[in-house]
C-alpha cells in the first residue's frame, strides 16, 4: 500500500495587524485533501491558548475524512518569496486526529519570528507537509524508525516516546535485532527493555540469531549479546538451561572476534 503524502501553504500578509486579535483566534487556509482526508491551517498571531501568548502557533484540523486519521507531519516557515532560510524553523509532529478536532502548539516567539528573515514586508509562509499512517505494516515501521531518529536529533522528547511505544507494538523475530540497535544508539529505554522482554518471554534468541539483522546487532553492539544473557538469566531459574546459554553466547562472541581477526588479517575489512 503506498503511503499518500501532500503539501499545503498558507500565506500571510499585513502580519502586523494580523497579531491585533486576541488568544484562541486564528486565520484559517482553505481546505485541501490528502489520503482522502480534508485539512485545513490554521495560524493564531496571538497564541492557540493563554500560555501561548508570547508565540505564534500553528495548528491542523480534520474537516473531512474517516473518525480518526494517524497522521505525521510538518510546519516549516518560509519567506515571502517562498525560501526557507538555511536553518529554516520547521517542526515535525505524529499525532492522531478525530473528525473536527483541532490541534495547535506553540511554534516560535514572538520576537524571535519578528526580528527574523521570515518576515520581510509585512509577510510569511507557512508551508505544511503530510502523510498519511495508513499505510502497510512494513512501510509503518520503517517510518517510525526514521521519525524516531529526527524526534531524537531535534530532542523532541514527546514524539521520541510516541515512536518508541508504536514500534514496541510492532515487534517480531526479524524486527529485534533492529530494535535493539535502534534503542542502543538513541537512548530508548522503552524500546530496549521491550524488545529484550520479548525475547526472554518468547524463548525465540535462536530464530532471532538466524535472522540477517542479529549479524548487524553483533557487529554495531556486541555487548548486547552479555545484557541478552543478563535478561534470560533473570527469567530462568533452570541453572542447567542458564549455564547452556550462557556458553552458547560466549561462544558466539569468540567465534565473532575469531572471523573479524581474519578478515583483518586477509585485507576483507
Amino acid at each position: 500500500m503506498e503511503v499518500a503524502t501532500g503539501s499545503h501553504q498558507l500565506k500571510i500578509t499585513n502580519y502586523s495587524q494580523t497579531k491585533l486579535i486576541g488568544v484562541g483566534m486564528h486565520f484559517a487556509s482553505g481546505p485541501f485533501s490528502v489520503g482522502g482526508c480534508t485539512w485545513a491551517i490554521h495560524y493564531y498571531p496571538g497564541g492557540a491558548k493563554k500560555f501561548h501568548e508570547s508565540y505564534i502557533s500553528l495548528g491542523l484540523s480534520l474537516c473531512h475524512g474517516p473518525k480518526t486519521a494517524n497522521v505525521l507531519f510538518k510546519f516549516t516557515l518560509l519567506d515571502c518569496n517562498e525560501t526557507p532560510l538555511k536553518d529554516a524553523e520547521s517542526k515535525l509532529f505524529l499525532q492522531t486526529f478525530s473528525l473536527s478536532d483541532v490541534w495547535a502548539v506553540k511554534f516560535m516567539k514572538k520576537e524571535m519570528f519578528e526580528a527574523s528573515d521570515y518576515l520581510k514586508g509585512d509577510s510569511f509562509i507557512i508551508h505544511y507537509m503530510i502523510s498519511d499512517d495508513a499505510s502497510s505494516s512494513e512501510e509503518s515501521w520503517w517510518k517510525h524508525q526514521q521519525l524516531l531518529v529526527v524526534s531524537d536529533r531535534f530532542r523532541l522528547d514527546r514524539m521520541k516516546l510516541t515512536c518508541e511505544f508504536l514500534l514496541c507494538k510492532d515487534l517480531d523475530v526479524d524486527r529485534l535485532s533492529s530494535a535493539l540497535v535502534l534503542a542502543e544508539q538513541h537512548n530508548c529505554k522503552q524500546l530496549k527493555a521491550a524488545s529484550l522482554k520479548y525475547i526472554t518471554s518468547q524463548r525465540i534468541l535462536i530464530p532471532v540469531m538466524a535472522t540477517d539483522g542479529f549479524k548487524h546487532l553483533i557487529a554495531s553492539c556486541p555487548w548486547m549479546l552479555q545484557e541478552i544473557n543478563a535478561s534470560y538469566s533473570h527469567e530462568t531459574t533452570n541453572d542447567e538451561i542458564r549455564f547452556g546459554l550462557s556458553t552458547l553466547l560466549l561462544a558466539l562472541c569468540v567465534l565473532w572476534i575469531v572471523a573479524m581477526y581474519f578478515a583483518l588479517l586477509f585485507g576483507k575489512i
